[in-house]
């Protein structure tokens, strides 16, 4: 067999390798479980039977490898979401600056300026409901009737 690969979720930085690791892990599991049915069909057959010594072994191995491919699933998925989040959460910051830079191009000053002073208005209404995300607050205006 080749080189081990790295089996450190810590230290992995693309999906990639995190398939690879599970590759390694799923081969591993299908090797044990290999040498577990032959012991059980030569048990079978010609009643030679495992070492219980080596039968706890392949056993508690088994166990171990299983185990270790299910943390390494959920440490994929957790470094999964994290990507993803990161990723919405740029290109979601860089829209809603592209909005406001783009308002603050279309407006006179007093405009921005009256802007602002609404949104300090509405910040200070959330506030004092109790909200932080202005639930229940109605809009004054629809945005296709505001006045231009």
């Amino acid at each position: 067999m080749g080189k081990e690969p790295n089996l450190n979720p810590d230290t992995f930085t693309t999906e990639s390798e995190f398939d690879d690791a599970l590759e390694h892990i799923d081969r591993t599991i299908r090797t044990i479980e290999s040498q577990v049915l032959e012991a059980k069909g030569l048990a079978k057959k010609d009643r030679v039977y495992s070492d219980p010594s080596w039968w706890s072994r392949v056993n508690y191995a088994l166990k171990r490898a299983r185990a270790q491919r299910s943390a390494m699933q959920n440490r994929r998925g957790v470094f999964t979401r994290a990507q993803k989040k990161q990723v919405h959460g740029v290109e979601q910051g860089n829209r809603q600056r592209v909005f406001i830079d783009l308002c603050r191009e279309m407006m006179s000053r007093e405009q921005w300026l009256e802007l602002w002073r609404r949104v300090d208005e509405r910040i200070g209404a959330y506030q004092a409901n109790g909200s932080t995300s202005g639930d229940g607050i109605p809009w004054t205006q629809q945005p296709d009737q505001d006045s231009h």
